[in-house]
């Protein structure tokens, strides 16, 4: 059940339609805890586990490839580097000669 659609029943049509925030005092229940949101809250989080840990894995992977991407990318880059360092220390000591 979507926890807005809740709020929106127990807040009255007057207050809907404003949409003003200090409205919420107005409602009997503004502030309390109701056995049912942690019924509902248990329930919701047990059918939508399976989904969160897929999301939290899927981004999890998507950073752990980005970062592999980028030291593979630097990692070629300086051997890039030096390869060229060594090139010319090697072909200007071969020129000396």
């Amino acid at each position: 059940m979507n926890f807005s659609n809740t709020l929106l029943r127990q807040i009255g049509s007057r207050n809907r339609r404003t949409g003003n925030v200090t409205l919420f005092t107005n409602c009997r229940s503004y502030g309390k805890y109701h056995r049912s949101f942690g019924k509902k809250f248990g329930i919701w989080f047990r059918e939508e586990n399976v989904k969160v840990v897929k999301a939290c894995t899927r981004q999890l992977e998507g950073i752990a490839a980005q970062k592999i991407r980028r030291s593979l990318q630097l990692f070629n880059l300086y051997t890039k580097i030096w390869d060229e360092v060594a090139l010319r220390a090697f072909l200007q000591a071969w020129r000396r000669k």
